[in-house]
């Protein structure tokens, strides 16, 4: 009897967590913000975001408007980019989490040209604040050389 006690219990507290790790399912699906436009470098930004296990996980990229061959020919040698931020912010417009891209990786075509940057990761991030977030920007630090 006291063994069926234990099991019943084991199988209750089983499926609780289960329900709270299924109901954070939906937060697992990739939320794309509003693409970003920095026309004084001439380019665009995107970023889609995910939550779970305690992290936020994003996808930012960079991709030039049109053709700016300055900003192409840059991507050959990373140094000569600028370094960019994003930032997340609430329904207040207070800043909840902001993220320096520092791993960007060249986005090339079939032929080994570059056209874009992108930097795939995650950050530490409770499931409250990003249940809060509903808005981004980008900034930079330098110039396209």
């Amino acid at each position: 009897m006291k063994y069926a006690r234990y099991l019943v219990f084991v199988l209750i507290v089983f499926a609780i967590s289960g329900c709270n790790r299924n109901s954070d399912l939906h937060l697992s699906e990739p939320k794309n913000m509003i693409e970003q436009t920095i026309p004084q470098l001439g380019v665009r930004c995107n970023l889609r975001i995910s939550w779970r296990d305690g992290n936020l996980h994003y996808v930012f990229t960079v991709n030039p408007n049109g053709t700016n061959d300055k900003f192409i020919k840059a991507m050959e040698k990373p140094y000569l980019l600028p370094v960019f931020t994003f930032n997340l912010y609430d329904k207040h417009a207070f800043n909840l989490l902001s993220i320096t891209a520092k791993e960007t990786t060249r986005i090339v075509n079939d032929k080994g040209d570059p056209y874009g940057l992108v930097e795939n990761s995650h950050v530490s991030c409770s499931k409250e604040m990003y249940l809060d977030i509903v808005g981004w920007d980008v900034g930079w630090r330098g110039e396209i050389r």
